[in-house]
């Protein structure tokens, strides 16, 4: 009756993927910072998925807003297109 109509999901990359896999997130909001990190040999990412994908292990997105930010930093916002 009164659920909420936006969280923000700040997880790791395994919460991100199984939020992402259950088709619980429509949009992604996601800051590009001009910087090479060049410290570690892992490369990190945004979004893992635990074992065998069930439906799909990759997500279209469809562009919704871009700005650039103060030094360069690209903000970007998506839609997720669900696959159902």
């Amino acid at each position: 009756m009164f659920g909420p109509k936006k969280i923000l999901l700040e997880g790791s990359r395994l919460i991100n993927g199984a939020m992402m896999q259950a088709e619980l997130i429509d949009e992604i909001s996601q800051l590009i910072v001009p910087v090479i990190d060049s410290g570690g040999t892992e490369i990190s990412r945004l979004y893992d998925l635990r074992g065998e994908p069930t439906k799909q292990a990759a997500f279209a997105l469809s562009l919704i807003e871009q700005k650039t930010r103060s030094h360069d930093t690209q903000w970007l916002r998506h839609k997720v297109i669900q696959n159902n």
